[in-house]
């Protein structure tokens, strides 16, 4: 997720999609965990949206020639588990995961999460993800200063709630038989008496009730290192977003300056090896640029996957 996809901070709720794919093998070429590094086989969807909506099914052919074996969606496309299933089963891609969001102060909140879970069970996942910018809900179409304002505003306190609703959400997805999992962005980051919220959050969540994905761009543009949270969490990763950015941006007003992976700031052999040791299971690649495109997503992906073999070998 990037910027554009959170400064928005539409209150769609839960959206429904399909997802991405446990990695179990360690046969390369099936993707997964192979050698010292983590093996990047899979693509988080959302970014390739405009071409998944001109031609669904076309395009997931396409992922799947570039060398990608498991994938992760938020929008389901307007498909049900069974038609997603169909659709990727025609063209050996799995999938485990998904990603929804959570607005902290929605009403619905417990009903929508029951219609996940059932989701899941129907596509037979294993994770589900959630995705929520702020432990505190935030109006629609807030950004820039009102949007630095209302996050300035969040105190400890309010994490320790926040902790605290992962974990019933995770019990409740424990009883259905699926692995609740926390996406991280960069306002986790910002320090309460010198520790950054999203330690506060490992530390208050039950590692067993919720479990984490990684999102690599925001974590290294927010100031922090891969490698260390790797090394002193070891298991509480299961799923990484494999996403290279431009700068550190340590602003924690959710801003973020995605490009290809490799051409950015991130050190990708020791950020592997790390995830790899710590466990990790599944690598996502993740790319959202802002139009105009220098070039068509599909090249993007292509551009990433090959350098991600690359550097698994290294």
């Amino acid at each position: 997720m990037n910027e554009r996809s959170v400064s928005v901070l539409t209150r769609r709720g839960f959206l429904a999609g399909a997802s991405a794919a446990l990695l179990t093998s360690r046969n390369t070429s099936a993707g997964g965990i192979s050698g010292d590094k983590l093996q990047v086989t899979g693509l988080q969807l959302e970014w390739l949206s405009p071409d998944l909506k001109k031609d669904f099914d076309g395009t997931l052919s396409k992922i799947a020639s570039l060398g990608y074996r498991e994938v992760e969606l938020v929008d389901n496309f307007g498909r049900t588990p069974e038609q997603l299933l169909t659709s990727l089963n025609a063209v050996g891609l799995r999938c485990k995961s998904r990603l929804f969001w959570i607005d902290p102060g929605s009403s619905a909140l417990q009903s929508d999460f029951a219609n996940q879970l059932e989701f899941a069970q129907a596509m037979g996942l294993t994770y589900l993800v959630a995705l929520m910018p702020a432990p505190i809900p935030l109006a629609d179409d807030l950004k820039g200063r009102a949007l630095a304002a209302a996050l300035d505003r969040i105190t400890l306190d309010d994490y320790k709630r926040q902790a605290e609703l992962l974990n019933k959400l995770g019990a409740q997805a424990q009883r259905a038989k699926i692995q609740l999992g926390y996406h991280n962005f960069n306002t986790e980051f910002r320090r309460f008496d010198g520790i950054p919220a999203y330690d506060r959050l490992l530390q208050w969540t039950d590692p067993v009730l919720v479990k984490m994905e990684m999102d690599i761009g925001w974590l290294v543009a927010g100031g922090a290192d891969p490698v260390k949270y790797f090394r002193e969490n070891k298991g509480r990763f299961p799923l990484v977003h494999v996403k290279d950015v431009k700068e550190r941006d340590p602003n924690t007003v959710l801003r973020l300056k995605p490009v290809e992976v490799g051409s950015g700031i991130v050190d990708w052999s020791p950020a592997l090896s790390a995830a790899r040791a710590a466990g990790a299971q599944i690598g996502y690649v993740e790319y959202e640029p802002e139009p105009p495109l220098e070039r068509p997503l599909l090249e993007s992906a292509k551009i990433c996957i090959d350098y991600l073999r690359a550097a698994s070998r290294r």
